[in-house]
């Protein structure tokens, strides 16, 4: 018999099903308290009548012994106990009433473990009939559906971005290559040539797997880094990349971290996400000589060059480009200038 061939999609919901057993051990559990608990209450309620009945009998005896002023004092508490008698003629239907739905409760709770008993049974028989059709064993259907709901989105997020860019297809595997520490070449280009395959998840199981945020941080720069190579990131990278971000559940702190940080690498870029939109203060032209030699652009340029300046010197020196590995310090610093001098300029 052949292995069950189910898209993602089925396959997540026939693993959900087949995964959804009824939890006997609680069925069973409540059961029990909620029976020890009414025949708890019974025996206390009994013991309380005996008590009484056994303390009175005992002050009855006493008085008999002693003088006529006891005698008074026993006859007294009689006549309060015949007064309150028609309050006895309840007490057996108390003990009725409480046996009964002691009796009624153990019923209920038989037939309902009995049906969570047939309910459980089924479940295990779908199941093993589930990893039989597909020819998985229980860990590796789990595995494959936890990469289909966590992590192929690493695997689509890297041929997303590298279908953008495939002129520096050279470039991209040797990145990904090296992030991953992967020694085969071909495990990259399948990777990046093929669509994602259900046959596939065990081979991208324990490379993809994002275990906390530091390592989803690290994977989303990235995909930055891989956009970045030859001249810098295009507006359709870009848009992906802000796709990417939501997708993976980063807060709007990291996602203005990521614009901020990368925005100077995009090939185009518009004044605001720059905050130049409004300026609050005026530098004249020779208070700002300093930032336009930074820029390494006359006074007179027009906001396209110094657009153009600003890109080419982040493309230079940006600390996350893959020439500058060996400088990065040196690279933070020239950028946090070359920020500083286009954003003095622009306000």
């Amino acid at each position: 018999m052949g292995k069950k061939k189910l898209s993602n999609k089925d396959f997540v919901k026939e693993y959900e099903e087949a995964t959804n057993i009824p939890e006997i051990l609680s069925t069973t559990t409540k059961f029990c308290f909620l029976t020890l608990g009414y025949i708890s209450l019974l025996i206390v309620f009994i013991s309380f009548v005996i008590s009484t009945i056994i303390f009175f009998s005992l002050i009855f005896l006493d008085t008999l012994k002693k003088g006529f002023f006891n005698v008074v004092i026993f006859f007294l508490l009689l006549l309060i106990i015949i007064l309150n008698a028609p309050a006895l003629v309840f007490l057996p239907l108390l003990i009725y009433a409480t046996i009964r739905k002691i009796v009624f409760t153990i019923k209920e709770n038989i037939e309902k473990y009995i049906n969570d008993f047939k309910q459980y049974k089924a479940a295990k028989k779908r199941k093993k009939n589930f990893l039989v059709e597909i020819g998985m064993s229980m860990r590796e259907a789990t595995r494959r559906y936890n990469f289909i709901l966590k992590e192929a989105i690493y695997v689509q997020s890297l041929q997303k971005i590298c279908k953008l860019n495939p002129q520096t297809r050279s470039g991209q595997v040797e990145m990904i290559k090296n992030w991953y520490k992967f020694k085969d070449t071909a495990l990259v280009e399948y990777l990046l040539n093929n669509e994602y395959n259900e046959s596939d998840f065990n081979m991208y199981v324990g490379h993809f797997e994002i275990k906390n945020f530091s390592e989803k941080k690290s994977f989303t720069e990235l995909l930055f880094k891989l956009a970045i190579l030859e001249d810098g990131i295009h507006n359709d990278e870009w848009k992906v990349l802000m796709n990417l971000l939501v997708e993976l559940k980063f807060n709007e702190n990291y996602i203005e971290y990521f614009k901020k940080r990368y925005n100077p690498l995009r090939t185009e870029f518009d004044d605001y996400e720059h905050n130049t939109e409004t300026a609050n203060e005026y530098h004249s032209v020779s208070l700002l000589k300093p930032y336009y030699d930074i820029l390494g652009v006359d006074e007179n340029a027009s906001d396209e060059e110094i657009k153009r300046a600003y890109h080419n010197l982040a493309l230079q020196h940006h600390p996350d480009l893959a020439k500058n590995a060996g400088r990065v310090k040196e690279s933070e610093l020239m950028m946090a200038k070359i920020n500083e001098a286009y954003e003095k300029i622009r306000n």
